[in-house]
């Protein structure tokens, strides 16, 4: 692309959203794009590759002041302490909010975070963190049933504006995304469609418990290029009842959360390729079988 590469595909590249490069830019200097006549921002091949090694310094538990000065002395080690995890902090000023049930300082920790470092990154190691601790604890805490249920419904709201707004800007292939029949857990396969939305994928998004036999006319008549599906609890007898509609479909299936892990080989028996719980693992299994883009594709 000898034009450059606009800061939306950079984003689809390295899976770090427009405006957490703009802040990387803006505090730290890391990248100088080119500019268009317009003002729009052009990037370089080389561009890319920086992002991404600043990015997979960040999931080795760097901060982000810490990967970019590495990136510029590539020669320098990283004093043990510099690796020591970012993410307590954050997660003890999220459950401080959570116990106090003060949503504004919730959204500026969730922020903060979101304003430095990837989607993904975020995900991981602040918000399943946070999720899998309150529901450890709730029954130790008095309020702990109404500290979770705050969360959820702050992060169902945030998350769905979010995946609302961006999904209507993409141009790539569509898929379809629910959750197992029976399956009423929905944080998780938001989680996944926004980063799938950061890819370049536009979404049909049906959220929990959905009608599983219906579900393939849907995606012929949407003309879905994939359907992705996730359960956490789904019950498998409720799934089997409407699979076999499902899996004469020519359409791909693909299936994450706790039940792939622990249905994979029935999975794979069943025409479906089993995505695991790792979102960045699932998320490049669908890039890599059912990519966004073809080669003639912007």
């Amino acid at each position: 692309m000898s034009e450059g590469i606009p800061i939306r595909l950079l984003s689809e590249l390295t899976g770090v959203a427009a405006t957490t490069l703009r802040a990387w830019e803006r505090r730290y200097k890391l990248l100088s794009p080119k500019r268009t006549a317009k003002g729009h921002r052009l990037y370089s091949q080389s561009d890319v590759e920086l992002v991404k090694e600043v990015v997979a310094r960040l999931q080795g538990g760097m901060s982000i002041s810490e990967a970019i000065r590495l990136q510029r002395q590539p020669g320098a080690a990283a004093p043990p302490s510099e690796v020591v995890s970012q993410w307590p902090t954050f997660q003890r000023r999220m459950l401080q909010a959570i116990e106090s049930f003060d949503e504004a300082k919730l959204d500026a920790c969730y922020n903060e975070a979101l304003s430095l470092y990837p989607f993904a990154l975020v995900s991981e190691s602040l918000v399943v963190p946070i999720l899998t601790a309150l529901g450890e604890r709730w029954q130790q805490r008095p309020n702990g049933i109404a500290e979770e249920h705050f969360f959820t419904a702050y992060l169902r709201n945030k998350l769905g504006a979010r995946l609302h707004h961006e999904a209507n800007r993409k141009h790539g292939s569509l898929i379809l995304i629910a959750c197992l029949a029976g399956e009423l857990h929905e944080i998780g396969i938001l989680l996944f469609a926004i980063e799938a939305v950061s890819r370049g994928y536009r979404l049909l998004y049906l959220g929990p418990n959905s009608p599983l036999a219906q579900l393939p006319a849907v995606a012929h008549r949407a003309g879905a290029a994939a359907i992705v599906l996730s359960g956490t609890s789904a019950p498998l007898a409720e799934v089997k009842e409407n699979w076999s509609v499902l899996q004469e479909t020519e359409i791909p299936l693909f299936v994450g959360g706790r039940f792939s892990v622990e249905h994979k080989d029935w999975l794979k028996r069943h025409n479906a390729i089993a995505l695991g719980c790792e979102s960045g693992q699932a998320i490049d299994t669908l890039l890599n079988l059912a990519p966004p883009y073809t080669r003639a594709s912007p």
